[in-house]
């Protein structure tokens, strides 16, 4: 298989939220990102016989996005999976937060179903 690279975004700005995969013969790359200042805020690593390796850059709350993310995109694809997660908006209220959540959820279930379903 030749890389294959593409995007899913959903909601609208400020609350928008993509996600990047490039995608090998043996792994997948994804890239989260949103808010209007998007930035590497967590990481996390998995592969089929492995837990999740994962981590945050100081403060950031990302990691349970990007830990939630990786695991999806193995199951979905059952290869090695790396996921960086950066989304920000200044002074969020709960409910932007739970916005920007549920943007993010969106693309990371279409992510992992494009990967399922091979295309």
């Amino acid at each position: 298989m030749a890389e294959l690279q593409w995007t899913i975004t959903a909601g609208q700005p400020p609350y928008a939220v993509w996600m990047r995969v490039t995608q090998t013969h043996e792994s997948v790359l994804a890239e989260l990102y949103g808010g209007t200042r998007p930035h590497l805020g967590a990481w996390a690593a998995v592969g089929p016989e492995a837990q999740v390796h994962s981590g945050a850059f100081g403060n950031h709350k990302e990691l349970p996005l990007a830990q939630d993310a990786a695991q999806m995109l193995l199951q979905a694809s059952g290869c090695n999976v790396v996921v960086v997660a950066g989304i920000h908006v200044d002074n969020a209220t709960h409910g932007d937060i739970d916005l920007l959540c549920a943007n993010a959820a969106d693309v990371i279930h279409r992510a992992a179903s494009r990967l399922a379903d091979g295309s």
